[in-house]
C-alpha cells in the first residue's frame, strides 16, 4: 500500500505551484475574472489535493530540476519556456 501523502505542501512547493497554475489558468481582464493563482482559488486548489499531494510533489520536484532550482524565482519570460519544456518533457502528473 502507498504510503499517506503529507497533508500540505511547503511553503516553496506552494509558491512555485502558484506559480504554475498562474500560467496555466491566467487572470482574464477582458472577462473580469481571477486567475488560479488568486488567493481564495489557489486556496481551493491546496485544499483539493487531498490524495494527489505526492503526485503534485514530485511533479514539483521535477519542475524544479527543469527550472534549475525555484520556479517561483524566475523571471515571467523565463517561466513560461521552463512550463513549456515541463509540459513537453511529460511533466505528469499536472499536465
Amino acid at each position: 500500500m502507498k504510503p499517506s501523502p503529507q497533508a500540505t505542501l511547503n511553503d516553496a512547493e506552494a509558491r512555485d505551484l502558484r506559480a504554475l497554475v498562474a500560467l496555466m489558468i491566467p487572470a482574464s481582464t477582458t472577462y473580469k475574472a481571477p486567475g488560479a493563482d488568486d488567493d481564495l482559488i489557489f486556496a481551493d486548489v491546496l485544499k483539493s489535493l487531498e490524495r494527489d499531494t505526492d503526485d503534485v510533489r514530485s511533479a514539483l520536484k521535477q519542475l524544479a530540476t527543469v527550472s534549475g532550482g525555484s520556479f517561483a524565482d524566475l523571471a515571467a519570460d523565463r517561466r513560461a519556456e521552463v512550463a513549456a519544456t515541463f509540459k513537453d518533457q511529460g511533466g505528469a502528473p499536472l499536465f
